[in-house]
């Protein structure tokens, strides 16, 4: 995700940027590991 960042500074906006974040199975996945780990964190067993 943060290598897609570079395409903001080549005139992409930022919905643009956004959209192709959620098109990107990859990205989708980051982004859902990215949730797990702050449940796991904030859970605290």
């Amino acid at each position: 995700m943060i290598l897609y960042l570079n395409y903001l500074t080549i005139g992409y906006s930022i919905f643009e940027y956004l959209n192709l974040i959620f098109k990107r199975f990859e990205c989708l996945l980051a982004i859902l590991g990215i949730i797990i780990l702050v449940i796991a964190i904030f859970k605290g067993d």
